[in-house]
């Protein structure tokens, strides 16, 4: 009989209706757990990422990202890549720089109104010095 060392899956439940991929998320976790093997699970399903995972590798055009226990990932999610990966539903992120003075009243809704300029879209800017 063979022992691996580790198991590779891939998208394995990426074709299921989504009560038996809950089902089924418990199995393969429950019976990874059982052999005590290292598995390698490949998924673009964060709730399958966050509820199976001891460690998480988010991964952008084949290049490593970040790796983390799966509870620290919220917390460090750091560049936007990894951002749009957490949370649901999915983040939406707005082009924007710090002011130049923080404590400005209008650095937290972009400049007045008479300073806007006509064309095509608004150039101002939107900050929060709160979450720098």
């Amino acid at each position: 009989m063979r022992e691996p060392k580790a198991f590779l899956f891939d998208e394995p439940l990426s074709n299921l209706d989504a009560a038996l991929r809950v089902q089924m998320r418990m199995e393969v976790t429950k019976l990874q757990k059982q052999l005590g093997t290292t598995a390698i699970y490949v998924t673009h399903d964060q709730v399958e990422a966050m509820t199976m995972a001891d460690k998480i590798v988010v991964l952008n055009a084949g290049n490593i990202e970040q790796i983390r226990l799966a509870a620290g990932i919220v917390r460090a999610a750091g560049e936007p890549v990894r951002r749009r990966f957490i949370g649901s539903p999915k983040m939406n992120f707005v082009p924007a720089r710090r002011p130049a003075n923080p404590a400005s009243p209008r650095s937290a809704s972009g400049p007045a109104p008479e300073d806007r300029q006509g064309g095509e879209g608004w150039p101002g800017t939107v900050s929060s010095p709160s979450i720098w």
